[in-house]
């Protein structure tokens, strides 16, 4: 008698933000029987911890990080792999920080702290942790990443006051494609999702006035994520999937 096929564990995705959408990904993952663990910088650490109560510690864990200090990213990676006994399979890198500036022309003579934040939070980050997750997937010749990009990647030209940040996405779009052709043979896929205006709470309070609907829930990308990591798309690498509402 032939003995019982094993039973392939769920996968395991590291998300990077337990924001609007990163709870989206969180919640439709965990509904087809993922597991979750999300870093978070510390003003999003409520978000986080809500996350853990409401799927248990068994689905989803949380781990606070600084995205600043690579040591500290390094550690985070090493403490969700001890808590479940093996490293991420997937990835969802939902870094996104907004700030115009204004025209170029007219910005400030010091205005690099903005600049430094711009880049930091939209490319460098990025970089940081796909050289963190990807070594123990391109190991196990097996893996899916997916970044969130910006509609400004591809169309600066509708950036006009905030430069920095549609070449700071442009950047990162730019090193998910180079990234995805290094691991395409070694079995992992790498893809951007490029969102315009995100229907967050802060997006609200930031413009009242204007129409919402016409923005991108958090549950489209998510499913646009969930896709991407999914066997449905394992001969989609490389990769910047438009999601852009009606905005």
């Amino acid at each position: 008698m032939n003995a019982p096929a094993a039973v392939k564990p769920r996968r395991l995705a590291l998300i990077t933000d337990p924001g609007a959408v990163g709870r989206a990904v969180t919640e439709l993952l965990c509904a087809r029987g993922w597991q979750v663990a999300v870093l978070y910088v510390t003003r999003l650490e409520q978000q986080a911890k809500a996350l853990v109560q409401e799927f248990g510690a068994e689905r989803v864990f949380a781990q606070p990080v600084d995205y600043e200090e690579p040591p500290t990213l390094e550690a985070a990676h090493a403490a969700v792999t001890a808590h479940f006994g093996r490293a991420p399979d997937d990835a969802v890198l939902l870094f996104n920080d907004w700030l115009a500036g204004g025209p170029l022309h007219l910005g400030p003579a010091d205005d690099a702290g903005a600049f430094t934040r711009l880049t930091t939070a939209n490319f460098e980050t990025v970089y940081r942790t796909l050289r963190v997750v990807l070594p123990a997937m391109v190991g196990a010749g097996d893996g899916s990443v997916v970044v969130l990009g910006s509609r400004l990647a591809e169309r600066p030209w509708s950036a006009a006051g905030a430069g920095a940040y549609a070449a700071a996405k442009a950047a990162c779009v730019a090193l998910v494609s180079s990234t995805a052709s290094e691991v395409l043979a070694h079995g992992v896929r790498v893809n951007a999702v490029l969102a315009s205006v995100i229907d967050e709470p802060f997006g609200r309070l930031g413009a009242p006035q204007l129409d919402h609907s016409l923005w991108v829930a958090p549950r489209s990308i998510a499913a646009v994520a969930a896709f991407l990591l999914s066997e449905e798309a394992r001969d989609i690498s490389g990769a910047a999937i438009p999601v852009y509402g009606r905005a």
